[in-house]
């Protein structure tokens, strides 16, 4: 049996919102390694084993969408929840497993 904790890998470049989901999550019993940009998530996608990746649409460098078809292209099977606090458009979730948008409830 794996008793091993679900791990979540939580990218978000906005410091309060990473603290505050990281938070929940934790206290919901799973593992949160948190990015604060793409780069730094792409090292911790790679170097760690984690269950879900869990990134923020907008962001410096690479968007959420960028991110998501990185990691997909490192790990296909890792699922990648985008969230957004706007609008998507379709073709930007090509490689996202689900996305939360506005409208939308974690619950």
């Amino acid at each position: 049996m794996d008793d091993r904790q679900p791990t979540v890998l939580y990218v978000d470049d906005n410091p309060k919102s990473r603290r505050l989901l990281a938070s929940v999550l934790q206290n919901c019993g799973f593992k949160v390694i948190t990015a604060a940009d793409s780069v730094e998530a792409l090292s911790q996608f790679r170097d760690t084993s984690v269950d879900l990746a869990l990134v923020d649409y907008q962001m410096p460098q690479l968007s959420g969408a960028e991110l998501a078809g990185n990691m997909k292209g490192i790990n296909p099977d890792v699922p990648v929840v985008m969230i957004s606090g706007c609008a998507v458009p379709a073709f930007e979730l090509c490689f996202v497993d689900a996305h939360f948008g506005p409208g939308t409830a974690f619950d």
